[in-house]
């Protein structure tokens, strides 16, 4: 299995690890709302993917204009409903899972000037390492997803699939008992949302490679401000054992950071097996 990276700052990692003991060997991740990723406008294009999957499918099994979940579903009425009940499950940690997503960000590119630039102070910061089978073994409260970027990507297939089986179970729960076959169609969107639209982003944000992490499940839901705005965010544990390296800026004082990052690390865990490397790009900012 791959190894992933997180793009940070020094300060975000030291965070990390304020709570991080030899008995207690975890790293303390923030998960952001999806309203307030650095691009705000990618979970509704990832529902706009969805509704597109969602039509692409009625065409194909002919389902009647006026039946269409696609259709029905947009309408003002339900759409504030949804909207409704979607913030519902946002701000409840037992039920984030169903609501609007809390994320972190990984990507496969190892030591990439775009995303130092983009994502670590312009090259200011690190990057950390992740073993992405220790994170994926410890499953309990997060799901890890590479991002879709293609609305022909393989992995549509298996959404339409999915919605076309959905839609037979409708079809025979409609002819006996409509109000359950209508509280199946609020299901089968609430999933496209929280197990597709959550990992769609624009193909302009391709070269970042992006492996999505969901949280789960959380203890409580916080806050923090940025840039003048209220952000909401959940705090996850990550196994300090799934860090295998660490990536330095190409434009930090290279050496002087990588000789206090071996000392935070020993002092917190008194001992440690990760690669604290510099980064390869000549760049100086």
């Amino acid at each position: 299995m791959a190894t992933i990276y997180h793009y940070t700052t020094a300060a975000a990692f030291m965070g990390m690890m304020q709570n991080c003991t030899s008995e207690h060997r975890y790293l303390t991740m923030w998960a952001t709302h999806a309203m307030y990723l650095n691009d705000p406008t990618e979970y509704q294009y990832g529902k706009n993917v969805c509704r597109k999957l969602l039509q692409d499918v009625e065409a194909e099994l002919n389902i009647l204009e006026d039946e269409r979940l696609s259709k029905q579903m947009y309408s003002e009425t339900m759409q504030g409903y949804f909207d409704t009940l979607d913030r519902g499950f946002s701000q409840q940690p037992s039920a984030i899972s169903h609501g609007t997503p809390y994320i972190i960000s990984f990507s496969r590119n190892r030591d990439s000037l775009p995303m130092w630039n983009t994502y670590a102070q312009r090259g200011n910061g690190i990057a950390i390492g992740f073993d992405e089978r220790i994170l994926k073994l410890d499953n309990r409260h997060i799901s890890l997803k590479q991002c879709y970027y293609d609305v022909e990507d393989k992995d549509y297939t298996k959404v339409k699939t999915a919605i076309r089986m959905s839609y037979h179970m409708l079809k025979e729960e409609s002819q006996n008992d409509p109000t359950i076959a209508y509280v199946r169609k609020i299901d089968l969107m609430l999933s496209l949302y929280a197990e597709v639209a959550a990992y769609i982003k624009h193909q302009a944000y391709k070269d970042e490679k992006e492996i999505r992490c969901r949280i789960n499940k959380s203890e409580d839901i916080l806050y923090r401000e940025s840039n003048g705005l209220i952000v909401p965010y959940v705090e996850t544990l990550i196994p300090f054992e799934s860090v295998n390296e660490i990536i330095i800026g190409p434009t930090i004082d290279q050496e002087r950071l990588k000789h206090s990052l071996h000392m935070l690390l020993r002092t917190k865990m008194q001992n440690h097996n990760i690669d604290i490397i510099s980064s390869a790009i000549p760049y100086r900012g």
